[in-house]
């Protein structure tokens, strides 16, 4: 062993220098050492947390990318699906418009063959009936007629009812006196069929006419 001070030989169970007299102390080496591995060790746990963290940082950021790519695309898909029922419940809306409106033609088909199974059409004699029985009419025709015949002996009053309240077409007379016959005027009001009853104050007979407006 050698003197830290003199740099003398000395045993290595010295307690202090035989020259110089310096007291040696044997665990200084020992301690440095030491201290350098504690160090060694602190500083290398202390890498491996950090490359710990830095790898969890990375792995949160790949997944949470992966989960906010995930997202945008339910998104779209949501949006993409939101339009498709948007345009499937306008598509249902028209197809219920167009039932609604068969349904209803199909009713004034019925009510017009049983008009035209039950009732006279255009006629009831030679001397009180029209030139036409069932009319079709554009709603937009403002000019369409047709020829009432109408005359008795003793003179006579012609009065028209309908078969609803708001009919498709009014009819009204041309003039307000004739002597056999005169022109009906057709006032189309919407789309729909119409029974128009023709009766008179002589006797009792009715005939009916069908108009139908497009």
């Amino acid at each position: 062993m050698v003197c830290n001070n003199c740099g003398s030989t000395i045993p290595d169970d010295s307690v202090f220098c035989q020259k110089c007299g310096n007291t040696i102390i044997k665990n200084d080496v020992g301690k440095t050492n030491a201290i350098g591995r504690k160090n060694v060790i602190i500083t290398c746990i202390c890498l491996v947390i950090i490359a710990l963290l830095v790898g969890l940082n990375v792995f949160q950021f790949i997944v949470n990318k992966d989960k906010l790519t995930e997202f945008e695309t339910l998104k779209e898909t949501n949006t993409s699906l939101e339009d498709e029922n948007d345009e499937l419940n306008s598509t249902i809306a028209n197809l219920q418009a167009e039932l609604e409106k068969c349904e209803a033609d199909a009713s004034s088909y019925d009510d017009l063959i049983n008009t035209i199974k039950y009732s006279t059409l255009g006629y009831a004699s030679n001397n009180f009936h029209t030139d036409e029985s069932i009319l079709l009419v554009n709603k937009n025709d403002k000019n369409y007629t047709f020829n009432l015949t109408a005359y008795w002996s003793d003179g006579g009053n012609v009065s028209i009812d309908y078969d609803s309240f708001g009919p498709a077409a009014y009819v009204d007379f041309a003039q307000n006196s004739w002597n056999e016959s005169t022109k009906m005027i057709v006032e189309p009001m919407h789309s729909g069929m119409t029974v128009v009853t023709f009766s008179n104050d002589v006797n009792r007979q009715t005939f009916d006419v069908i108009i139908i407006v497009e």
